[in-house]
């Protein structure tokens, strides 16, 4: 029973032991702050197999030690062991407790930011989701084609419904889109945006040509813009059409219409050319007429009568003179020619030349104010400001019985290279109604269609006036008092000018006689008389011909010092003949010439060297008649009917010019 005892002792010592040195081993494993509670652990279990061990060397060897110290040592250090076990399991459940707690925490606290993320990216999701809808919608409620081209393999990445192309199918590139064929545009028919855009760098617009599914051709503008990447090389390109064909087609019909009103017009400017041309050529010769028999010895009822054809016809010159006019300034053809002249020249001019009618009336017709100070030179268009003087005055005549017409001028503003000239005509005559006054400068407007009974007129004289008026940078307004006259003002803006050598002479006529051969072409029998006497009247010796190739006969076998050229006539008019004059001037001529070689040879060899002025005589009287003749070079212009002394005076001024041909030795 001993042994057994024993025996039991020394298999619990040794198990004890082996649990120490394990024990150890696993203190190893603890942390670093439990190792210190391991040692203590340790000194217990070793204090606990002292006590075993004891027991087992007191039996075996029969050592008297005090059983009490024995009992103690094993119960101490087995119960101290007991003790720290449970309280460091306790300690260890409670960390392990705490630490599965923190755990379930932390995997709550993540899981819920888990799912706060996957809501926002859900949310995120539906937001692109819904914007992708939104421009999808947007695009696609879009009429015309928008795509997005990717520039290095001409893919379409993006279209709305209105290309009708599935984005799906391998084939669809912006060629296929533009034409319907997968090959480049043509440049010269087809700009291609992208490579326009390639070029430039910047947004284009371009027209294209497109066929539609039923094979009609539609005009298309073309939009594209740049898209650059983060290294700022074109990547993508969008482009979106619009059909245009509406508009586009409204342009041709636009640029018809346009074509067709030119044409009108041109008809309507060639009409009254020609209406000019047939109404002026019988009235040259009736007026001119008329006026020679006036200056013979006449009875007082043979005065009275060719008094009554000569104020006749020129009312009906005036009437087809204002028509032209008014053409011209509806079609906007009537341009200013602004040129050098005297203001107070223009101003007794206009006086002098009305001046017979007004005292035919009894009535006195003077120019009472010109303050115009030291300044009589300026620059304008004296030819229609004394136009509008004139009417004006002659208005006044007209519609005054008794008393008189005043006119005057003065300077109402004044810079360093300008006037504004504020002018002025006073009668005494009939005046306007109120109600009327608002519309006098309307075209074909008189105060009541009495006047136009009792007085004549077309209605056109003022409104003219206006026209031009406004036309020179000017305004035209009135004062009336029905039964008390009525004052016009108008005014004009003129350059001051200085160049007095530049100013061209006054055409007046001559008080010394001035001997010359002038060779006199016009096709019109009783224009060539007239022309002969008034002519032949001032001093002149006449040359006549009937036609332009009969001209050029008499210039080759005759010495003439001057030309007075009709420009309208049959076979070779005017302007054919003064190129066929002026070429064989300077040694040459045109192949395409009407005139036969044979004549131009002899022309050359008769003109060459030479310098014959000419004065173009026409009565079409059309605005680019003047600036056609002086182009064709000719040295003055008349329109018929002339003034008998005007062409005297445009003679005088010219016929300085000649100079002698160069006679060939033989």
């Amino acid at each position: 029973m001993k042994w057994l005892y024993i025996t039991l002792v020394m298999v619990g010592a040794m198990l004890l032991y082996r649990s120490v040195v394990k024990n150890q081993k696993i203190s190893t494993l603890a942390p670093a702050d439990y190792r210190s509670k391991w040692l203590i652990l340790n000194g217990f279990l070793i204090f606990f197999i002292v006590g075993y061990s004891g027991y087992a060397l007191i039996h075996l060897f029969e050592v008297d030690v005090p059983l009490e110290w024995l009992v103690v040592s094993i119960l101490f250090g087995g119960a101290l062991f007991v003790y720290v076990i449970t309280k460091m399991t306790d300690q260890s459940f409670k960390e392990l407790s705490d630490l599965n707690d923190n755990l379930e925490l932390k995997v709550e606290q993540r899981t819920t930011e888990l799912a706060m993320l996957n809501n926002q990216l859900l949310e995120s999701q539906r937001e692109v989701e819904q914007r992708s809808n939104f421009l999808t919608t947007i695009l696609n409620s879009l009429s015309h084609p928008f795509y997005v081209i990717d520039v290095k393999k001409h893919k379409i990445l993006l279209a709305n419904d209105a290309t009708g192309f599935d984005l799906d199918a391998p084939d669809i590139t912006c060629h296929t889109m533009a034409h319907g064929i997968n090959i480049p545009c043509d440049d010269r028919s087809h700009p291609c945006a992208l490579k326009e855009i390639e070029k430039s760098g910047e947004p284009v617009v371009l027209e294209h040509i497109h066929k539609a599914k039923d094979g009609d051709e539609r005009y298309v503008e073309i939009h594209g813009y740049p898209i650059y990447d983060q290294e700022g090389e074109l990547a993508q390109v969008i482009e979106y059409t619009i059909d245009v064909t509406g508009k586009k087609m409204t342009e041709i019909q636009l640029v018809a219409a346009k074509k067709e009103a030119e044409k009108a017009s041109q008809i309507k400017s060639e009409f009254l050319a020609n209406m000019s041309h047939e109404v002026r050529t019988p009235m040259s010769a009736i007026l001119g007429m008329t006026r020679l028999v006036l200056e013979t010895e006449l009875n007082e009822t043979q005065k009275f009568y060719l008094n009554t054809v000569n104020d006749s016809s020129e009312m009906l010159l005036r009437i087809v003179n204002d028509i032209l006019d008014y053409s011209r300034l509806e079609s906007g053809a009537l341009e200013l020619d602004p040129r050098p002249f005297r203001l107070r020249e223009l101003v007794d001019s206009a006086i002098r030349m009305m001046q017979s009618k007004a005292e035919d009336k009894g009535l006195s017709l003077v120019a009472d104010t010109i303050d115009i100070g030291s300044i009589d030179m300026v620059r304008g268009d004296d030819l229609r400001l004394r136009q509008v003087l004139m009417n004006i005055i002659d208005n006044s005549i007209k519609f005054t019985g008794e008393g008189g017409i005043k006119l005057g001028v003065k300077v109402a503003e004044k810079s360093a290279d300008n006037l504004l000239l504020n002018f002025w005509v006073i009668d005494s005559g009939i005046g306007i109604p109120e109600a009327a006054q608002q519309t006098i400068f309307e075209n074909f407007k008189q105060a009541d269609s009495s006047i136009s009974r009792g007085y004549g007129g077309t209605g056109l004289g003022l409104s003219i006036c206006q026209k031009l008026v406004t036309l020179m940078d000017g305004k035209i307004w009135l004062e009336s008092l029905e039964g008390s006259g009525t004052t016009v003002y108008f005014s004009t803006r003129v350059e001051i000018y200085t160049k007095e050598e530049l100013i061209p002479p006054a055409l007046t006529t001559p008080h010394t006689p001035f001997s010359a051969t002038i060779l006199l072409v016009d096709d019109v029998a009783a224009n060539r008389d007239l022309a002969r006497i008034l002519l032949e009247q001032r001093g002149f010796a006449v040359l006549e011909a009937s036609s332009g190739f009969a001209a050029l006969e008499l210039l080759i076998n005759n010495e003439v010092d001057g030309i007075l050229l009709d420009i309208e006539m049959p076979e070779l008019d005017g302007y054919q003949v003064m190129t066929a004059i002026r070429d064989a001037e300077t040694g040459k001529f045109s192949e395409d010439s009407l005139v036969p070689d044979q004549v131009l040879s002899q022309l050359v060899e008769t003109l060459k060297n030479s310098y014959v002025p000419v004065i173009a005589i026409t009565a079409r009287a059309m605005e680019n008649d003047q600036h056609k003749s002086f182009s064709a070079g000719m040295d003055g212009y008349l329109s018929k009917p002339f003034n008998p002394d005007e062409m005297a005076a445009l003679l005088h001024q010219i016929l300085p010019k000649k100079q002698n041909r160069i006679v060939p030795l033989h």
